[in-house]
């Protein structure tokens, strides 16, 4: 008779709205006693605002900083409990959030790994955008802090055809918004604020009319920014155009890129029939 392998449940937990978490969430939250979450407050408030007693469960705390030395034990813990639960405070878990590193570790003990699917920010906001991702799209996580970190990262991103996406803090989006419009004046995306809850707002627009609107508003709540990518008549054509992409979105030289460039292909050979 075979020994059933431990189980760890990934479940998402709501964004905004309390409601939008699943049947299936609801049903295993009852049943398992061990849940690691970010917070052990705010999980708590959770299960009682779904009537699920907290009476016999086990709380363990797995956040940011901590996950390193946590790790480990926890997973010694599902390997001896047989089964638990992984949640963050909002959303889906390992999404930006802690998580990572342990569900490697419990793969590599050979623990079951079960993925809920559920609330993300990500693929809400991509969805109300009314921008096309049928290109692909990337989702980047939070922009950095530095004016020449964010610049790097969209002159590297923003010059590919596919829609990308990037959480971003409400201090921040105005200087965020004033370096795209700079380096993408006409591009189409979409600023969307506390998603799904009460007070949920998508600004919708060029680049440049979207950074004059918020001129004069001071933003709260989360914010899921999402751009759309290159359009395909823009994408390069030729030597010089794809050059000169490539010096915009990285930190080469000319004469690095053009080494590069000179071992691919040669300066008259149409690009749009590489592959």
């Amino acid at each position: 008779m075979s020994v059933e392998n431990p189980k760890l449940y990934i479940i998402p937990t709501p964004i905004g709205n309390k409601k939008d978490i699943t049947l299936r969430a609801i049903e295993i939250l009852k049943e398992k006693k061990m849940i690691i979450c970010e917070d052990t407050r705010n999980t708590k408030k959770l299960l009682n605002l779904l009537n699920i007693s907290l009476k016999g469960k086990e709380f363990i705390s797995f956040y940011k900083g901590k996950e390193k030395s946590k790790t480990k034990p926890i997973v010694e813990k599902i390997l001896n409990e047989k089964e638990a639960v992984l949640l963050s405070d909002a959303g889906t878990p390992l999404i930006s959030d802690p998580g990572v590193s342990l569900v490697k570790e419990a793969i590599k003990k050979r623990i079951k790994i079960i993925s809920l699917p559920g609330p993300s920010s990500v693929l809400t906001g991509l969805i109300a955008s009314g921008i096309s991702s049928e290109n692909g799209f990337a989702f980047l996580g939070f922009l950095p802090n530095s004016e020449e970190k964010i610049k790097r990262v969209f002159s590297r991103y923003l010059n590919l055809p596919l829609t990308t996406i990037f959480f971003e803090s409400p201090k921040r989006i105005k200087k965020s918004m004033k370096i795209l419009s700079n380096l993408f004046p006409g591009r189409e995306i979409a600023v969307c604020r506390e998603l799904t809850k009460m007070h949920e707002e998508i600004i919708r627009g060029r680049a440049e009319e979207i950074r004059d609107s918020l001129r004069d508003r001071e933003l709260k709540g989360e914010i899921t920014l999402v751009v759309e990518g290159i359009k395909k008549e823009k994408m390069p054509k030729n030597y010089d155009e794809l050059l000169s992409v490539l010096l915009s979105s990285t930190t080469l030289s000319k004469k690095k890129i053009e080494k590069i460039l000179k071992e691919r292909f040669s300066k008259d050979r149409d690009i749009s029939k590489l592959h």
